[in-house]
Parts: structure tokens; sequence; C-alpha cells
């Protein structure tokens, strides 16, 4: 495979759309299908669904309109046919913490400032040598991962009844 004019190698696929947010069209390879993409143009995050179909995540900055024509020098760098091209948010190191959905990922980061609190409590409460606030840290964040744990267990609990349940009227019952 060569490569075109724009240095891609022929034969690759882009994904094209348009900006949720300021509406410019942006091109970006195929690898980047169902990721995280940040717009050229506003710096809009979207997510890629299929095709050409984008959702937005966050805004992007409003795109300030052309200078009036005043007669002056022509810009630098003149328009050219080619579409901006799309970057992509997702740092690779991270791509299994990116796969996840945004649920998951507020409830990483959630646990981890409440792990974050409760050393840095404990240790403070062990510099200034008060056992109670070495300890009570560390014993609310388990309280708080327990009852976290127990209400995720008991709504699986009530998803897989309601599928058995499901499953058990949509199955024809076997004529004898």
């Amino acid at each position: 495979m060569g490569t075109g004019r724009s240095g891609r190698k022929e034969g690759w696929a882009l994904i094209q759309f348009a900006c949720p947010s300021c509406k410019a069209t942006c091109s970006v390879d195929d690898q980047f299908k169902g990721r995280k993409i940040k717009c050229p143009k506003c710096g809009a995050r979207v997510i890629h669904v299929r095709d050409n179909l984008v959702e937005l995540l966050t805004a992007g900055a409003p795109v300030a309109p052309p200078p009036a024509a005043s007669g002056g020098p022509p810009p630098a760098n003149p328009p050219t046919e080619a579409t901006p091209v799309a970057t992509a948010v997702v740092p690779h190191l991270v791509t299994d913490f990116v796969r996840k959905d945004e649920s998951k990922q507020n409830t990483l980061i959630v646990a981890g400032l409440i792990a974050l609190f409760a050393a840095s409590l404990s240790i403070l409460g062990i510099a200034m040598d008060v056992p109670l606030l070495a300890v009570t840290p560390v014993g609310i964040a388990l309280v708080i991962a327990a009852v976290w744990l127990w209400l995720r267990k008991k709504k699986h609990a009530e998803e897989l009844e309601a599928k058995l349940r499901a499953r058990a009227g949509a199955e024809p019952t076997p004529k004898q």
C-alpha cells in the first residue's frame, strides 16, 4: 500500500463526522471507532457511535467568527480541501480504563479519592500520635466499600431474578 497526498496509507478508512458542538467536518482514522475523540476546532469531546454518527460528551469552546475582510494580506495558511483531523483524547497506556463506560470510570475515580482521603487522614493521625484519627478514616472507607458492594450485589441479584422471570415467561411450556 502506498501513501496518498495526505501522507496516509491508501486503503485505510476514514471516519468523517460533523462536530455536534461547532458543526465542523472532521476526519479520524477508523482505528478510533467507538472511542472518545476531541474536535480539533472547538475542543469538544465526542464518542464515535457508528459510521459517521457521534455523540457529544462535553461541549467545546465557541468558535470565533472569521475576521472581516479588510483588504490586508492573505492569510499565511490558505485553506485546503482537507478537513481538520480529529485527535484522539485517549492515551494508549490507559486503553483498558477507557474501554470502561463512564459510570465505571466515575466509580473508580470516587473510590480512589476516598482511599486517598482515608490514607491522608490516617498518616496525619499517625504523625500527630492520635490513634482515633489514624484508624477511623480507614474504618469509614471500609464501611463505605462494604455498603457499596452490598448494594451492587443486591442490584445484580434483582437483575438476574428479572431475567429469569422474563425467560420463564418467554419459554413455551411443553405440552404433554
